[in-house]
């Protein structure tokens, strides 16, 4: 965590509710809050803000129904802090306020024709029906229900639409920043203390929207389904326009209010998905456009192709007999003809297991009228499988169940030896195995997993019969070894024992994973560090670093695991910066992210002096005496304070423990002193004394 965000997270608290901790800095340039909202309050208003290059966008809402209906009206408090560039901390001095009020319904009369759906749609949750022109949302059933479906409505509306989330009365431009700065903005409930406020830093540089993706896209029959990623998106967009075109040049909107996003029970989380019906074998183009909470448009993603497609499959088609004629090695396969007219025709496939891969056996579809095939076996010792598929005109293929044709081989081959296998840089993984010497070989099957404890998943539809094989695995995963088994076969379908497994380890190109710092306290002249170490397993060493006033970063030492940073010696008044990296085996260092950073103030105490004398001496003059603290080379300031008026600095004189001074006019006179260090730090008063002219 960065100096800057564990400062930022300070301030959010205190500006909640926690004591913030005092210090001189804080209590003379600083603004400081003291929320007196207790602590079981559950209404709060949440804030988010962004900074559009010229003006920072600020959005915002109460988290129930309750308190949003009447803060519409009563309205909101935004208060804007400049945050101290060195400090970084907010400035009083630099506070600045507006109210923030939803529409009042007059200016949505006056203004009914020109406007938008959303914003009549938060007129009507507002203020029920205001023309006839404003047609009623829903009858909102039981008054409670009434109020939070109005609430919801209004949240979706103001979510997707920048003029309704202002008619609302949540959301404010603010037009009076500079870019570059950091401010903090508070966001609080006008007379409505029981609602906690909402607090927000920004830093005004401008990120420019994402493009959003579609990610997949599944056509089906009469509608099609697109999907988008959740995580990557939601981000960035809280609604979604998708729009069609047939030319990939005009597109038009499919829905006049742009898609939310909800949870789906057909489709997994990880993504949105919306469905579309279309006219099946009509290609359409299909594009997404990101709307963001503050109601603005992101440029249109890249457009998809898809259409609509015949997935009705015929009868699953039905092997009656098959008959075998070992003088010949023949074999005749019968079924029966399905009922549908749009059958194009058959194919045959063949295969060594029942639940394994299989091959087609005919060059050429087979007739639609054909119900019967004679083929030759090329081993009539071997154990086959024969299924059935029917096709369709739209190519939608249905298979029969397997059916045996004969048994005869009952041994399995032996299980190869010599396994062999390199990687390259590109993940291209070459291997190799002696030949087994069976004569009814049909070849081997090859396994891959990424344990050796895990199960081996066979990566070939059908067997090779070449004892090599080249495969790619990918390089973008912390996995670090591949696993290898190959099989052999025969031509009965007997699959031989797994042989001896063999590793290749990928090169690793995957900076590990960043430790993290969990904790740290800063004392007079040290701090002590709390710290994860990364979750790579393949890391070898973690170390730490330190700058001193910007300089550059320095070694301190090689940390071990479960190790308490402490670091002594520190000065007051540097600035330290520390960070953590993490290094694998393979020399590669983690991301820059665990560093702090602060400054070591001396906390020690100025102690005040003691006034021992304050009388009009046998000059007339004003004589003043005090013993002083405990600290040395300490500068004197006189405070003098005339009948009821506040103390005013009088003199600030160096070292001495007396003054003396003519006073002219008569009246009642206070005097008291403080002490200040060669650090400029200032005790309190002393004790006051008084005279009287």
């Amino acid at each position: 965590m960065t100096f800057y965000k564990i400062l930022t997270l300070a301030i959010v608290i205190a500006l909640n509710g926690i004591l913030y901790p005092q210090s001189i800095i804080a209590q003379n340039d600083t603004l400081r809050f003291n929320n007196k909202i207790k602590a079981d309050t559950t209404s709060r208003i949440e804030v988010i803000a962004k900074y559009d290059g010229s003006n920072v966008l600020l959005r915002w809402g109460v988290n129930n129904s309750e308190p949003w209906y009447d803060q519409s009206f009563k309205g909101y408090l935004i208060e804007r802090y400049l945050i101290d560039t060195l400090l970084q901390l907010p400035l009083l001095a630099s506070r600045d306020t507006v109210v923030i009020r939803s529409r009042s319904a007059a200016e949505f009369k006056r203004n009914i024709l020109n406007c938008s759906k959303e914003e009549l749609t938060v007129a009507q949750c507002l203020y029920g029906d205001l023309d006839d022109k404003i047609d009623p949302v829903m009858n909102f059933g039981s008054k409670r229900q009434d109020l939070i479906n109005k609430y919801s409505l209004t949240m979706l509306m103001s979510d997707i639409s920048q003029e309704a989330a202002r008619s609302a009365g949540l959301f404010y431009k603010d037009t009076g920043i500079k870019a570059g700065e950091s401010y903090l903005y508070r966001v609080s409930a006008i007379n409505n203390p029981n609602v906690i406020h909402g607090v927000i830093i920004l830093k005004t540089l401008k990120k420019n929207l994402p493009i959003p993706t579609i990610s997949n896209i599944s056509e089906l029959e009469g509608k099609i389904n697109i999907f988008w990623d959740r995580e990557y998106h939601e981000e960035y967009f809280s609604a979604y326009f998708i729009e069609s075109s047939t030319d990939n040049k005009s597109f038009k909107r499919l829905m006049e209010i742009p898609f939310v996003g909800g949870e789906s029970r057909e489709f997994s989380n990880d993504v949105f998905s919306h469905s579309i019906k279309v006219i099946n074998y009509k290609p359409i183009f299909y594009r997404l456009i990101g709307v963001t909470p503050f109601g603005e448009l992101s440029t249109s993603s890249k457009s998809i192709k898809a259409m609509g497609r015949d997935k009705t499959g015929p009868q699953v088609p039905e092997i009656i007999d098959i008959t075998t004629n070992a003088q010949n090695g023949q074999y005749t396969i019968k079924w029966k003809k399905g009922l549908e007219k749009d059958i194009s025709g058959y194919n045959i496939y063949k295969g060594y297991r029942s639940d394994g891969s299989f091959e087609k056996t005919n060059k050429k579809i087979i007739p639609p009228n054909t119900t019967i095939l004679t083929q030759k076996a090329k081993n009539i010792n071997e154990k086959m499988y024969l299924r059935l598929s029917v096709i369709d005109t739209a190519g939608n293929e249905v298979f029969s169940s397997p059916k045996l044709v004969a048994f005869r081989d009952t041994i399995a081959p032996s299980a190869p030896l010599n396994i062999k296998a390199s990687i390259d840089s590109n993940g291209i993984v070459r291997l190799s195995w002696d030949k087994n010497k069976e004569d009814d070989m049909a070849g081997y099957f090859i396994y891959r997993a990424n344990s050796n404890n895990h199960l081996y998943t066979n990566i070939l539809q059908k067997p090779i019969r070449i004892n090599n094989y080249i495969d790619t695995v990918t390089m973008k995963t912390l996995t670090e070894q591949v696993y290898y088994k190959v099989t052999a076969v025969d031509h009965n379908g007997h699959v031989s024992q797994f042989s001896e497994s063999k590793m290749v380890k990928r090169p690793d190109k995957i900076p590990p994973m960043p430790p993290s710092i969990t904790d740290y306290a800063v004392s007079d002249s040290s701090v002590y560090i709390n710290w994860k170490p990364s979750r790579s397993k393949d890391v070898v060493d973690h170390q730490l670093f330190k700058s001193e006033n910007g300089k550059a970063f320095t070694l301190v030492k090689k940390l071990k695991i479960d190790e308490i940073i402490l670091e002594k010696n520190l000065k007051f008044g540097n600035r330290y910066t520390y960070k953590i990296i993490a290094i694998d085996d393979a020399g590669l260092i983690s991301e820059d992210i665990a560093h702090i950073s602060f400054i070591v103030i001396d906390k020690s105490k100025v102690v005040p002096a003691i006034l021992t004398k304050c009388i009009i001496d046998e000059k007339n003059d004003l004589l003043l005496e005090w013993k002083p603290g405990n600290n040395k080379k300490t500068k004197y300031l006189i405070y003098i304070a005339k009948d009821e008026s506040p103390f005013e600095l009088l003199k600030k004189i160096d070292g001495s423990l007396k003054y003396s001074e003519k006073i002219i006019t008569g009246g009642k006179y206070q005097f008291a002193i403080k002490a200040e260090d060669s650090k400029g730090r200032k005790s309190g008063f002393s004790n006051v004394m008084s005279i009287e002219l």
